[in-house]
């Protein structure tokens, strides 16, 4: 009787001994498209492992966290509200502080109030942590208050007086051959750009920038209720970050609330983001706001050692060849750094393995981030076998 061998079709064997393959498995079949771009097969291709993320704060925390480390805001007013003998925007820098609900309080002395209408509200600009362009149509403080304000309280008067003023400026401008386009621009006013322009350091803006917040709301006067009560957070001993030389006493000042409308973000990473109000002050800032500063300052103490370190840190973690390195920025995620090669500039973040959760834990995650411990290798002798 004839013997019939049973064959398994799961498998087929390849003319080569000792070779099989499954038949039945979808991923058996070589695809074309692994054979003639890769010349392997599918489960022999090694997967890349997906690249860490760097942690880093939210957009509403870092605006949040930008106003609760500063202490001054500039002020930009447009001409219908201010009392400078111009028709342009005029500003000021003005001390503020944050209470627990997120409303932000601008003490104003008043030998420096250049508001027309000091009981009124008032619609302003805040740049807090940046100083960006005041003129020009690139202007970050041109806003249109039409949609919140009371349009009839900014009537604008014709007074004779500033008709005479502006005849008498032309005159002599014609007289000293200016140019045309000097004529419609105030001496006061091209002053105050020219001085403004001849203080900003842009250098130390390019080499190390920072987070700023751009706020438009308006100013009115706080509430008498409260106003006691917003007098003792401006002098509170806990506050000691604040200069109080130029403020003056509680009677020659006003405090302004600013009520919010619209909070826009100013990376350092080149972003421009809408935050929505009712976030920014619901949000926490980061626990070392008001710290982060003085690590940078330890840190930096031995600047070249620093120096070094940032550059052999991008080249370990980035694979980043630069020529200079510097620390702009810390939170309890990481740190942010300015990278240098050639004509290039770019801002790099460095996440920590967990969250600091105070300022020397802060410290001690950058030292060694840094200045990594070299392990220790055994030396090889020649009576080892």
């Amino acid at each position: 009787m004839p013997k019939y061998f049973w064959i398994n079709p799961t498998f087929l064997a390849d003319n080569r001994p000792g070779t099989i393959f499954f038949q039945n498995y979808s991923d058996s079949v070589p695809d074309s498209k692994y054979t003639r771009d890769r010349g392997y097969h599918p489960l022999e291709e090694v997967k890349e492992r997906p690249k860490k993320k760097d942690l880093s704060l939210t957009d509403v925390e870092t605006a949040r966290t930008v106003v609760e480390a500063n202490s001054k805001g500039l002020l930009v007013f447009p001409a219908r509200v201010h009392n400078e003998p111009h028709g342009h925007v005029a500003w000021s820098d003005f001390q503020y502080i944050v209470d627990d609900y997120g409303d932000i309080f601008f003490q104003v002395p008043d030998s420096e109030n250049i508001l027309e209408d000091d009981a009124a509200n008032n619609p302003v600009t805040v740049l807090i942590g940046m100083d960006g362009p005041i003129i020009g149509e690139t202007s970050v403080v041109t806003s249109d208050f039409s949609d919140y304000m009371d349009v009839e309280n900014f009537i604008d008067m014709p007074d004779e007086n500033d008709s005479k003023i502006d005849t008498e400026i032309t005159d002599i401008l014609i007289e000293w051959g200016m140019p045309a386009t000097m004529r419609a621009i105030h001496p006061i006013y091209f002053a105050k750009c020219l001085t403004k322009a001849v203080h900003d350091k842009h250098r130390e803006k390019m080499d190390s920038p920072s987070n700023g917040v751009s706020i438009v709301g308006y100013l009115r006067p706080a509430f008498i209720e409260e106003e006691s009560y917003l007098r003792s957070l401006f002098h509170d001993d806990d506050k000691s970050r604040f200069d109080f030389t130029n403020v003056g006493s509680s009677t020659d000042s006003t405090i302004y609330k600013l009520e919010i409308m619209t909070v826009e973000l100013f990376s350092i990473y080149g972003k421009q983001l809408m935050i929505d109000p009712q976030d920014f002050q619901d949000a926490e800032p980061d626990i070392l706001a008001n710290s982060a500063s003085e690590i940078i300052n330890r840190i930096k103490e031995n600047d070249d050692q620093c120096a070094m370190a940032l550059r052999s840190l991008c080249h370990r973690k980035k694979g980043l060849t630069v020529e200079e390195a510097s620390l702009i920025s810390i939170d309890s995620l990481g740190i942010d750094v300015r990278a240098f090669s050639g004509l290039e500039a770019r801002t790099v973040r460095f996440s920590f393995n967990a969250q600091a959760l105070s300022e020397r834990s802060a410290e001690k995650k950058i030292r060694r981030m840094l200045f990594p411990r070299r392990k220790n290798v055994k030396p090889s002798t020649e009576d080892e076998c």
